[in-house]
């Protein structure tokens, strides 16, 4: 009952965000919703219904990231991203996933088990680069047995809509079909940091080359009043990460002798 179960996934993110919205009035929490940038090292430009200037003596980055892309492809009614993905809108009874990483073998999952047969594509030789490889192997065992195929050292070299569904061209040593047409695609081959368009030249803030904002380990910036968390700042991008790091940042603030040390 794909309605029923839709509805069951809003609700949870409901009571989430829900839940945080009682949480800061309850702490007298000042919430302005709107597109900001920085104007200065101590100034912000909010637009939007609450549009305004909000000066500060500290500020802290906490934008996030967004869904990286493949280049020349862009997402539409049949490549999706996994923001498209968690909206459920059809079960399709083909849906390639590229990228081996957790996002897309968390997704792939719970499509199997929806009924599509799935497909894993991944760059590099192994499921969730980076992971512990004594972890990944009993994964990957049990993968095999939920999902149709999983190709590994394999790349995409095009992917092209037409009615029917979305026709790629794999290239990898395994692969015997080079071109395969399923309903849908997932492009999941992982994250990039939100710290463009923030207005961050106009301050001291370093940015690395794949955009990530540079830190200390007291999170703050290479400008003393702003400081940054989460996965702006680099990997992990979890959540319990980026909320130690906000708690580190608030008590470096507060004149605490603190660094985040992850050990």
């Amino acid at each position: 009952d794909l309605p029923r179960l839709r509805a069951w996934k809003d609700e949870v993110v409901g009571k989430l965000t829900g839940g945080l919205g009682e949480l800061a009035k309850r702490r007298k929490i000042q919430y302005v919703q709107g597109r900001g940038h920085f104007e200065g090292p101590n100034m912000l430009a909010v637009g939007g219904a609450d549009g305004s200037r909000i000066t500060f003596r500290h500020a802290i980055l906490a934008t996030g990231p967004s869904a990286a892309t493949l280049p020349g492809i862009e997402a539409s009614g049949r490549i999706m991203n996994s923001s498209a993905a968690l909206k459920l809108e059809e079960i399709p009874e083909t849906l390639l996933i590229v990228g081996g990483g957790y996002i897309g073998l968390e997704l792939g999952s719970v499509y199997a088990a929806l009924g599509s047969r799935v497909t894993v594509v991944e760059l590099t030789g192994t499921l969730l680069p980076g992971a512990d490889a004594d972890l990944v192997r009993p994964l990957a065992r049990r993968l095999e047995g939920t999902f149709a195929a999983i190709h590994l050292n394999t790349k995409v070299t095009s992917m092209k809509e037409t009615g029917s569904g979305v026709r790629v061209t794999l290239d990898g040593e395994a692969v015997k079909d080079r071109e395969q047409t399923f309903d849908r695609v997932l492009v999941s081959v992982g994250r990039k940091p939100n710290s463009a368009n923030l207005g961050l030249d106009r301050t001291r803030v370093e940015v690395s080359p794949q955009g990530f904002v540079q830190v200390d380990r007291q999170l703050r910036t290479a400008e003393p009043s702003i400081f940054a968390i989460g996965d702006v700042v680099g990997q992990p991008m979890l959540a319990h990460k980026a909320s130690h790091e906000g708690r580190t940042a608030v008590q470096a603030i507060a004149g605490r002798n603190v660094e985040f040390s992850p050990a």
